[in-house]
């Protein structure tokens, strides 16, 4: 495996077509069983491994799923439960249930490469034959999901979502990192000529995602802010009744969780995406999409912000939060199809899959 400052392994490649094809390979890739595949409305690694496995098939691999209920995804799905279970996040016994499943699925056919996007990934990986990879989607400042991080990566490969989060954890086996990838033909792309006089926040109900900053940026620019938000979780609830309600008005209109083509519709409306985030966020895929759709990003320089994000082309990235509301008119000068070429370039399903594509066969020549 290759440290974290290295620069070999999968890269997050800036070409905008997808390169040639090498061996097929046989893939089951396993995600989460909280939400469906691709994710009704909320779901960012759901999201992302809906654009993995169609991404891989049109490269001509053939893939299954091991995911939540309700998946519905051009290949072969395995689900453990019927409905999806949102509200049973890190319920011990849905976590059993799933790596079950996915132990039975492998005793059952032949697979070249097992691609988990699950906490329990490495540890079921450990006892298998063949080539088997986890990819991290989070824990980035956490001291357990660092010691967690640190003993799955000498279980089995563990890669990272950016170059950002491969070096803020020095300390873990590294077997590279591959950027998220999103479906960009299927996002509404409109020019800057077709944006309203609104800003948009798109993302979860809780402190560390930047809510209430957001509301507090918009207000002093004077602008009204939309806030497509999910809030369901208990944590989710609290924070809402803490620092989003008493903050709301007329100039703030809430949404609440939006399905796959309101947040498209809404980024291509929008005169920009304002993302706070307020913590070191690995890779922060709803600016790759709002790039997509020709929306420019307005965003505190927090994790991998700077990766996704080109400051002055395809948005602004903010040093304090002071800085956020003048930011929120000079982003509006830039062009909306140097933000979609952008996306497509370095963030297209493509893109990752090729990535994925090249680790896959590194690892398989290393064993």
């Amino acid at each position: 495996m290759t440290g974290p400052n290295s620069d070999a392994g999968p890269s997050p490649t800036s070409h905008s077509e997808p390169v040639a094809a090498t061996e097929p390979l046989s893939v089951l890739v396993v995600v989460p069983p909280w939400f469906p595949v691709p994710p009704v409305g909320y779901g960012g690694v759901e999201a992302v491994a809906d654009s993995l496995v169609r991404g891989l098939v049109s490269r001509g691999h053939r893939v299954e799923v091991v995911a939540g209920g309700g998946s519905t995804l051009p290949v072969p799905v395995h689900t453990a439960y019927s409905e999806p279970l949102p509200l049973r996040i890190n319920d011990s016994i849905v976590d059993i249930r799933h790596a079950m499943l996915v132990e039975d699925v492998l005793a059952g056919s032949h697979f070249d490469v097992v691609h988990d996007h699950t906490l329990m990934g490495p540890w079921l990986a450990a006892k298998r034959d063949g080539v088997s990879v986890t990819t991290v989607h989070n824990w980035i400042g956490r001291q357990d999901y660092l010691a967690y991080t640190e003993r799955a990566s000498r279980l089995s490969p563990v890669v990272g979502v950016s170059r950002t989060h491969v070096q803020s954890l020095p300390t873990v086996q590294w077997a590279g990192f591959v950027h998220n990838g999103i479906r960009t033909q299927a996002l509404p792309f409109a020019d800057r000529s077709a944006r309203e006089d609104w800003v948009l926040y798109l993302g979860r109900s809780v402190e560390i995602k930047g809510v209430h900053l957001a509301i507090d940026a918009a207000r002093a620019a004077g602008r009204r802010i939309v806030l497509a938000v999910k809030c369901n979780e208990p944590e989710e609830k609290r924070y809402f009744s803490e620092w989003i309600e008493p903050r709301l008005g007329p100039d703030v209109e809430w949404l609440g969780e939006v399905d796959f083509a309101t947040k498209g519709e809404l980024l291509a409306r929008a005169s920009c995406l304002l993302n706070p985030v307020d913590w070191n966020e690995p890779f922060g895929l709803v600016m790759a999409e709002a790039q997509a759709c020709g929306t420019p990003v307005v965003a505190l320089d927090r994790g991998a912000c700077a990766e996704v994000v080109e400051h002055g082309v395809t948005g602004l990235i903010c040093q304090t939060t002071d800085e956020l509301p003048s930011a929120l008119s000079a982003v509006e000068e830039l062009s909306s199809q140097a933000c979609r070429d952008r996306a497509v370039s370095a963030f297209d399903e493509s893109v990752m899959a090729a990535g994925y594509e090249q680790l896959y066969h590194r690892l398989a020549a290393a064993r």
